[in-house]
């Protein structure tokens, strides 16, 4: 199923950021078991991933120390209103949650890649 490398150049000119290796390699080869049509779970499309990383972009609660940070990519939503995250300038390996009750990386949540995809390809 994966996407094409003209899919993730849209990804990078629209939003002005590299996709890390690591995470470029996963989306070309995208499992189609990971395509659930759940809002929840891994991000399957283009615009899946650039419009949660530009309303993440947007949005600040008063509280945060500070905005989503603009070097990283929205890659999956949790349901409960923080999104996964890749950061621009690592290989792309590991995952963060972006916490919307933090403001911030949540340290207590980043998974490898591997593992943030065998969570949500079980569902």
């Amino acid at each position: 199923m994966g996407f094409d490398e003209g899919a993730l150049k849209s990804i990078e000119v629209k939003l002005k950021i590299e996709i890390p290796p690591v995470y470029r390699r996963f989306l070309l080869d995208f499992p189609g078991s990971l395509v659930t049509g759940k809002e929840t779970g891994v991000f399957y499309s283009v615009d899946q991933i650039v419009r949660s990383t530009e309303a993440s972009r947007s949005y600040q609660e008063p509280d945060w120390p500070q905005p989503f940070p603009l070097n990283l990519l929205a890659v999956g939503w949790n349901g409960g209103g923080s999104i996964y995250c890749v950061r621009e300038g690592e290989p792309g390996n590991m995952v963060y949650l972006f916490s919307h009750e933090r403001g911030d990386v949540d340290p207590s949540e980043t998974l490898t890649l591997e593992t943030f995809i065998a969570l949500w390809g079980s569902e």
